[in-house]
C-alpha cells in the first residue's frame, strides 16, 4: 500500500478528532437550549486535543475546554503534533497527568514522543492509564532505515526504564514506525491487547527477544502484527515456543515471509482465531530496509504452502491482484489449506477464471486443487464479468453468508465494454444470491473498501 495516500495514513486520527469535535459543536449550535445541555455533559469533554496547528492557538483553545467541561473524569488525550511541543502543552501535561486514562501520540519523529511521555511518566500517568498509543510516522526517516534499531526510546535511557514500568499497569498497548529494547520489556496479566504496525524489529533473533516479552502476558486476548520486517538470520535455532491461554484473535497482516513462519511457528495454536493477510511480500525475504529492492529473496509458493498447511484460518484476507500472491499461487494455497471459514478479496475481476478456479470439486480437475468448503465469502470492490461462473462458485460452497460491494458492467446503450456501474441491489446476481444464500449483506454504491483492508491507518 502506498504509504504516502493521505487516506491511509496515520493521520486518520487527526480526522476522527476532528470529526467528533465537528459533531459536537454542531449539536451545540442547533439552540440554546441543546448548547447549554452539552455544555454541563461532561462525558462529551472526555476526549482532549492537541491537534497540529502553525502557532497552537485554535488547539490550545479546544484543548483548554475539554479539560475545564469534563471536571473530574477520567480523560482520552490525544496528541498529534510533528515536531516541536509547545510550552503550554508541558505544563496541561504536568498538571493534568493523573486524569489520563488513556493516551495516543503521533509525531514525526521518536524525540517528539519522548518529550510528551516524560513529562506523563514524570507526573505519575501510570496511576490511572490504561491504554497507550505511540505512532512515529515518518517512515521514511534516514536512521529508521539505517542497520541500527530505531527506538522509540534509548535502552540505557531513565525514560526507557520509566515505560518498561508503565507497562505493567496498562491493558492496551498499540505503536507505530519505531521500536523497543524488547530484551528488557515485559509485560503483566493486565495486558489484553498488543498492536505493532509499521516496526522495523531488527534481525529474526530480535524477533525472538519480541515474542519472549509477549509470552510475559498470560491474560493477553488480541496480536495485531502489521507491516512488521525483520531479517532472515540462520545461524538461529528454532522459535521460542509460547502459550498464551486467554487469546482470541491472532492478526497477521502484510509480514515477509521469514517473519510470517516464526510467528505461526512460535505461538502456540490453541482455541483463538487466526486473520491472515496475504500480500506479495508473503513470498519475499528481505536483508536490508533501506535498499529492500536489491536485497530481496523470493520464496517459492510450495515453502508457504508447508507454513500455512495444518493451520487453521478462520479469516483470509487477499487484497487486490496489483498487491496479492500470484493468482495461481493463491489458488494453490487454498487447496492445501486444512480449514478456512471467511475469505475476504477486495478490489478483483469476477472473470470466468476467477470462478473457475476458486468453485469447489470433489476431485482434482487438471491444475486445480480440491478447495476447502468456505462458508463466508466477502466480494468488495468486485468487477463482476461472469454472473453465471459466479453462481456455479457459490453453489459450490453453499455459504452461509456473502456480503458484496462492487460493480456490474454497463449496460445502457452507448456504453463501452469496459464501463461499470456501481450495484444497486436490483441485478439480477443480487436478487439470486438473496434466494440461494442464508444472509446476504449488500454494500450498494460502490468504492466500499473494508477497514481491515486499510492496514496503514492507525484509529484513535
Amino acid at each position: 500500500m502506498d504509504e504516502d495516500d493521505d487516506s491511509d495514513s496515520p493521520t486518520y486520527v487527526e480526522f476522527t478528532v476532528r470529526t467528533h469535535f465537528y459533531r459536537l459543536h454542531t449539536l451545540l449550535g442547533v439552540c440554546s437550549v441543546w448548547r447549554n445541555v452539552g455544555i454541563s455533559m461532561p462525558l462529551l469533554w472526555r476526549l482532549v486535543p492537541v491537534i497540529r496547528d502553525v502557532r497552537f492557538t485554535s488547539s490550545h483553545q479546544a484543548t483548554s475546554l475539554s479539560l475545564r467541561r469534563s471536571r473530574g473524569l477520567p480523560l482520552d488525550l490525544a496528541v498529534i503534533i510533528p515536531h516541536v511541543v509547545p510550552e503550554w502543552l508541558v505544563k496541561i501535561l504536568a498538571k493534568h497527568a493523573s486524569r489520563f486514562h488513556t493516551v495516543n501520540l503521533l509525531a514525526q519523529e521518536p524525540h517528539t514522543i519522548r518529550e510528551v511521555m516524560d513529562t506523563l511518566m514524570k507526573h505519575n500517568v501510570s496511576n490511572s492509564l490504561t491504554e497507550l498509543s505511540l505512532c512515529v510516522e515518518d517512515l521514511d526517516h534516514s536512521d529508521r532505515l539505517d542497520e541500527d534499531p530505531y527506538y522509540m526510546f534509548p535502552p540505557e535511557s531513565l525514560m526507557h526504564s520509566r515505560l518498561v514500568q508503565l507497562l505493567q499497569s496498562i491493558s492496551r498497548f498499540r505503536f507505530f514506525g519505531a521500536t523497543l529494547d524488547w530484551r528488557q520489556i515485559s509485560f503483566s496479566a493486565r495486558m489484553v491487547e498488543i498492536r505493532v504496525h509499521s516496526v522495523i524489529i531488527g534481525t529474526d533473533s530480535v524477533l525472538y527477544e519480541f515474542l519472549q516479552a509477549l509470552s510475559t502476558a498470560p491474560e493477553l486476548e488480541k496480536i495485531e502484527l502489521t507491516l512488521i520486517t525483520s531479517f532472515p538470520d540462520i545461524s538461529l535455532g528454532d522459535p521460542p515456543l509460547i502459550a498464551l491461554p486467554k487469546l482470541q484473535s491472532l492478526v497477521l497482516d502484510s509480514l515477509h515471509f521469514n517473519t510470517l513462519s516464526i510467528v505461526l511457528r512460535s505461538i502456540t495454536p490453541l482455541s483463538h482465531q487466526l486473520s491472515l493477510s496475504l500480500t506479495e511480500t508473503s513470498l519475499e525475504k528481505i536483508f536490508s530496509a533501506r535498499y529492500p529492492d536489491l536485497e530481496r529473496e523470493s520464496v517459492p509458493v510450495t515453502e508457504l504452502i508447508n507454513v500455512l498447511k495444518d493451520v487453521p484460518i478462520d479469516t483470509l484476507l487477499v487484497k487486490g491482484p496489483d498487491e496479492s500472491l500470484p493468482f495461481l499461487d493463491l489458488v494453490l494455497l487454498l487447496g492445501e489449506i486444512t480449514r478456512l471459514d471467511t475469505i475476504k478479496m477486495d478490489g478483483w475481476k469476477i472473470s470466468e477464471t476467477f470462478c473457475r478456479a476458486l468453485t469447489r470439486r470433489d476431485h482434482e480437475h487438471g491444475w486445480l486443487p480440491i478447495l476447502p468448503r468456505i462458508q463466508n465469502w466477502h466480494l468488495t470492490n468486485a468487477m463482476i464479468a461472469d454472473e453465471v461462473g459466479l453462481k456455479f462458485l457459490i453453489r459450490s460452497h453453499d455459504p452461509k453468508m456473502i456480503l458484496l460491494g462492487g460493480y456490474m458492467r454497463c449496460a445502457s446503450e452507448g456504453s463501452e465494454p469496459d464501463d461499470w456501474e456501481p450495484l444497486d441491489g436490483q441485478e439480477d446476481i443480487v436478487q439470486w444470491l438473496v434466494d440461494n444464500v442464508p444472509t446476504i449483506r449488500l454494500m450498494p454504491g460502490g468504492g466500499y473498501t473494508p477497514p481491515e483492508f486499510l492496514s496503514a491507518i492507525w484509529h484513535l
